[in-house]
């Protein structure tokens, strides 16, 4: 379930996050409004083409509304979609490569920019009046060395999951400090309940523990140079950070056996309305984010809220985790004239509107503009944009955030952690024997 991509559901589907996992094996083998001419600026008849995720039919139903609309703009442009079955690297530099490309702000992102293999945009942002539109923390996320080569057009938050009606019963509080939560969880303990769900299958979720312990102890310039290498694990503040972590489990605040429990497992642990069908650790909280909320049924997402990782260091400026999706362009593409018209369209207020209103209230996607309606938003999904707004630092996860080399090292290390919590040391010596392989590999190009 960990490293993921695509084939499907449905029409057998897979969702996202399990095709950027399955594209993470494949690396490891291998503006403030649309164009308002009257006259296109495509005169002659040009098909663009979009190698895209299989995110699933919602959003593909939305971003083909939103394509309608730009095409009543730019009828000369007609759009032809490919499926990712390569790595980015390996599909910008083929030929013919793609015009655009459905992309996270992820290590991949980065790593394209360092090579020159994608599209400067920061002409775009200044001209459209992205800069005002997105927040500070997204403009820092997508950005390498002051430029921007992304364009973001929705995101999902993180947050810790509660069920409304447990705490309820018990007459609980969302947290709002570290004090507070570990009461919780020891309230919770008291009453017969396991505080915390948890999924050992999958790092990319279950390392948001990592993230944050980190982030709210350490801050964004600790974790940034922790995801780029240039700090060991052996630091003392990263020390401080597993063995926080490793008190939750030495207080059983965890379900027991995290190594066999799934994500989707791990998320139905907290919901209480399935008359025990589903979910076999019934458990209060889990550290997610509705990017993985996908496969939940709507019924039992209702039954689901959530609030902001408790603080834990005053001193520390908030910072969050979110999964984003938009849109890269590889410089070696055939139409750049027709690329960059429609991503000024899909930055602009009326294509992240069109998108908006297309994906619905129950969307788990928010828009990336700050300005949408807000009419268009469910309750859920202002929550998480008020949470992202107030942070001046966003980050992906932090296997999305490590090179691709890095990727099953990490996975490995996780695997062997999650079966025995209580070797620390051992884990944090994995992790920084992969740093050291990646520096001498170059894996962080300087």
């Amino acid at each position: 379930e960990k490293m993921r991509l695509f084939v499907a559901q449905r029409q057998r589907r897979v969702p996202y996050r399990v095709q950027l996992s399955l594209l993470g094996l494949l690396l490891i083998l291998a503006g403030c409004g649309g164009n308002t001419e009257e006259e296109p600026l495509v005169r002659e008849p040009v098909t663009l083409t979009l190698m895209a995720f299989n995110i699933g039919e919602t959003w593909e139903q939305a971003e083909g509304y939103a394509i309608e609309q730009f095409q009543l703009q730019e009828p000369n442009i007609s759009f032809e979609q490919r499926p990712f079955n390569q790595a980015p690297q390996q599909a910008m530099t083929s030929t013919p490569a793609p015009d655009l490309m459905t992309s996270g702000a992820y290590s991949f992102l980065h790593q394209a920019a360092q090579s020159g293999l994608v599209i400067d945009l920061s002409e775009l942002w200044a001209e459209t009046g992205l800069n005002e539109a997105f927040s500070p923390g997204f403009q820092q996320l997508s950005a390498y060395e002051g430029k921007q080569y992304y364009l973001p057009v929705a995101f999902a938050w993180t947050g810790i999951y509660y069920n409304r009606q447990l705490f309820a019963d018990y007459g609980l509080q969302p947290p709002t400090t570290w004090d507070e939560f570990i009461q919780i969880c020891d309230q919770l303990k008291a009453y017969g309940e396991i505080p915390l769900s948890l999924s050992g299958q999958d790092a990319w979720m279950s390392m948001l523990w990592f993230d944050y312990l980190d982030l709210r102890l350490n801050g964004a310039d600790v974790h940034r140079a922790l995801l780029q290498g240039q700090l060991p694990y052996s630091d003392a503040r990263i020390q401080n950070v597993i063995e926080t972590w490793q008190m939750l489990f030495a207080n059983g605040y965890f379900v027991e056996r995290p190594e066999l429990v799934g994500s989707l497992d791990a998320i139905h642990n907290i919901v209480r309305g399935d008359n025990g069908l589903i979910g076999r650790q019934k458990s209060a909280m889990i550290l997610t984010g509705p990017f993985w909320m996908s496969d939940v049924p709507d019924v039992f997402r209702a039954e689901l809220d959530f609030f902001p990782f408790p603080t834990m260091n005053a001193n520390v400026a908030p910072a969050e985790v979110v999964t984003t999706l938009g849109y890269m362009a590889p410089r070696s593409g055939t139409h750049p004239e027709a690329t960059l018209a429609f991503l000024r369209f899909m930055g602009s207020l009326e294509g992240q509107t069109a998108m908006a209103q297309q994906l619905g209230a129950a969307t788990l996607w928010a828009p990336a503009r700050s300005d949408i309606d807000g009419e268009l938003l469910s309750t859920a999904v202002k929550q998480g944009m008020a949470l992202t707004a107030e942070a001046p630092n966003l980050f992906s996860p932090f296997v999305l955030s490590l090179p691709n080399a890095a990727w099953a090292p990490v996975e490995l290390a996780w695997q062997r952690y999650m079966r025995n919590t209580d070797e620390t040391v051992a884990f944090l010596d994995a992790l920084e024997a992969m740093r050291q392989r990646g520096q001498a590999e170059g894996w962080w190009q300087q």
